[in-house]
Order: C-alpha cells, then structure tokens, then sequence
C-alpha cells in the first residue's frame, strides 16, 4: 500500500473515532448537543470527501454509522446516518459540475427528513400501542 492509501485510511479511521468520542460526548451532555454534533460532523466529512474522494469518504460513513452504534444512541445513529451523506454529496455535486446542486441537496435533505419523522413517530407509536396494552389490557 502507497503512502496516500495510508494517509486516507489512517484520516478516516480518526474521523471515524472522534465521531464516537462526539457521541459519548452527546450521552453524557444528556443529548443537548445532538443536531450541532451531526452538522459538525457533516462538515467534517465534507472536507474529509474534499481533501480525498467520495469512495473513501463512503466507507468513512459507514465506519462511522458502526461507530457511533455502538458508542451513542439509537436516535442520534440514525440520524447521523441520514445525515452525513450530505457532506458527501454537496462536495461529489461541486467536482463534477452539477448544475442543479442545491435541487439534489434539497431533495435529499426533505427525503432524509421525511424517514426521521416517519420513524419517530412510528417509534412513538408502537410504544403509545405497546402502553395502552399493558395498561388496558384485563
């Protein structure tokens, strides 16, 4: 392995690792920090896709969903998984000259809003339906 593959995988796995230390950091805080926690770490993963190239800023999305499941909680998992891919995709949309940038940014961030609604309140659902069960139930 050359140099710069070293260089990128070591980059990656750091960023990877801060990531969970922000996560560790988001439990104790009590989950304050969690929107301010994932665009820091979106903006984080754009320069990281920026300074290398969107394959290897891919697998540093997906080390870092691994990561923060592990260290964090469900929530913020989640989103982060939803959310982090807009780094990638703002920087992927400015190399190759896409002419409609901020079309594809804003409909994937409606899409990845429309999901973390969908499942808090399919969440808040199952467990008012699970509740009114063990309550009700005779």
């Amino acid at each position: 392995m050359n140099r710069e593959k070293t260089k990128q995988m070591v980059t990656g796995a750091l960023m990877a690792a801060v990531f969970g230390v922000l996560s560790v950091i988001n439990v104790y805080t009590g989950t304050m920090f969690d929107i301010l926690f994932i665009y820091l770490m979106t903006v984080a993963l754009a320069y990281y896709t920026f300074r290398f190239n969107e394959k290897m800023a891919f697998l540093v999305w997906l080390t870092s969903t691994v990561v923060l499941f592990m260290t964090g909680e469900l929530f913020f998992t989640l989103y982060s998984f939803f959310t982090l891919p807009l780094g990638i995709l703002y920087i992927y949309c400015q190399r190759h000259d896409v002419k409609q940038t901020k079309w594809v940014l804003r409909g994937y961030s409606a899409f990845k809003n429309f999901i973390i609604l969908f499942l808090l309140f399919t969440e808040d659902f199952i467990f008012l339906k699970i509740y009114s069960l063990a309550c009700f139930s005779n």
